[in-house]
């Protein structure tokens, strides 16, 4: 729901914290305006981590040693992290920790993925007509082929809108058809259902 909100009328749903209990730190860090994620599990991330973030005093510590010990101890580990953190604005802390080479990245609202640039310049999110609704905004195809662009002619079907041709193309002839559709067996929109003959009901 909250996709779809944005997706069309631009309120943002709230950001919903990420966490990971296989390893740590991989997962939602708090920063002064918001949260980020984090994925420092290796042993080379853990040291470049510590070092972005002036936190070379628990890099050796026995209760964050290995990736294991970092997971046991994890509600000791991430107040400790956090208390450095929410000092700064996340740009402030992706930037140090994407120049020590930890992963890293920003945590987006709906309405800030569906205004990315990048998604913008691939036109992932598009403009389409809707049978009831007029233009409506939808997802695009992640693929982006030379040759064989992918199309997005219209919005996703009515409710029923194709039930007479999936009964057609399964073998129902076309009077038992429409005895199931008045029978309320099978659903179609309104017009459909209006129509006088099974003919007049094909695209």
């Amino acid at each position: 729901m909250g996709g779809g909100r944005a997706l069309h009328d631009g309120r943002g749903a709230a950001r919903r914290r990420f966490r990971a209990q296989a390893h740590a730190p991989y997962q939602a860090i708090r920063a002064a305006d918001g949260h980020f994620v984090v994925g420092a599990t290796t042993p080379p991330t853990w040291t470049a981590f510590c070092a972005a973030l002036g936190l070379g005093r628990i890099e050796h510590d026995g209760r964050f040693a290995d990736a294991a010990s970092r997971r046991r101890h994890a509600s000791e580990l991430i107040p400790l992290v956090e208390a450095v953190t929410a000092t700064r604005p996340m740009a402030h802390w992706l930037e140090r920790l994407r120049d020590a080479g930890v992963p890293c990245g920003e945590i987006q609202d709906y309405a800030e993925v569906f205004a990315d640039p990048h998604l913008a310049e691939r036109e992932f999110v598009r403009d389409v007509p809707h049978p009831t609704l007029g233009t409506v905004r939808v997802l695009g195809s992640p693929l982006g082929l030379s040759r064989t662009p992918t199309r997005l002619e219209r919005a996703g079907p009515l409710l029923g809108e194709h039930s007479l041709e999936v009964l057609r193309e399964a073998g129902v002839p076309d009077g038992e058809a429409a005895r199931l559709v008045e029978r309320g067996v099978v659903g179609v929109p309104s017009r459909a259902a209006s129509r006088p003959s099974m003919t007049e009901a094909t695209p």
